[in-house]
């Protein structure tokens, strides 16, 4: 089967400076120009985000976090987040999704969750 061509095989690819591609055990993409800013900013220890459904930025995030972030509402999954963040500070993310989605933040220990605003209801401290 093609998989199994992908995984057996060797194969070499050719990348130019300022290219990038991804390979999968059933997909090779072609290789495209990448905006190494953004692609080394984990360097500098931030995160950007381009259009980027929430469930990756949290995915992301918590890479780089003890306490977690947790969505607790499924509906908030595919919102869309554009930014630069710090990957260590988990306030500006906080805030950021506060203010721009109108979400309530629950923090815990290890946790901080992310839920729905219920109608009428303000957020507890």
């Amino acid at each position: 089967t093609q998989i199994d061509q992908v995984r057996t095989t060797p194969a070499q690819f050719l990348l130019a400076a300022g290219e990038q591609m991804t390979i999968t055990p059933v997909e090779v993409t072609p290789p495209q120009p990448v905006d190494l800013s953004v692609a080394t900013a984990w360097t500098d220890r931030k995160l950007v985000f381009e259009s980027t459904p929430l469930r990756e930025v949290v995915e992301e995030f918590n890479r780089y976090n003890r306490q977690q972030l947790v969505i607790r509402d499924p509906a908030l999954n595919d919102l869309h987040v554009s930014g630069v963040f710090p990957s260590t500070d988990s306030s500006r993310m906080v805030e950021f999704l506060r203010q721009r989605f109108g979400v309530t933040m629950n923090a815990a220990r290890d946790e901080i969750e992310i839920s729905r605003r219920e109608p009428g209801r303000t957020e507890e401290p």
